[in-house]
């Protein structure tokens, strides 16, 4: 019987193939707002170049972030 993956934890990333565009899909989850959740998504044609653009995208999020007194809400739309 093959081990049970780990399961992540809220508000880490998602990365699967849509197979019918062919290509693979990143999703970072960055919050609520309104009830609903914000995701931000990156695609391309291999799972490394995806899990290259989530890292960029994480980074650019962490730097808006990062940024003096800044409402949160305007920080999702930044990320």
């Amino acid at each position: 019987m093959a081990e049970p993956r780990p399961r992540r934890g809220h508000g880490e990333d998602s990365i699967y193939f849509d197979r019918a565009n062919n290509h693979w899909v990143g999703a970072v989850s960055l919050g609520y707002k309104a009830g609903k959740r914000v995701r931000k998504t990156v695609t391309g044609r291999t799972k490394t170049t995806v899990k290259a653009k989530l890292r960029q995208l994480r980074q650019q999020c962490r730097e808006v972030k990062g940024r003096g007194r800044v409402s949160r809400t305007h920080r999702l739309r930044a990320c």
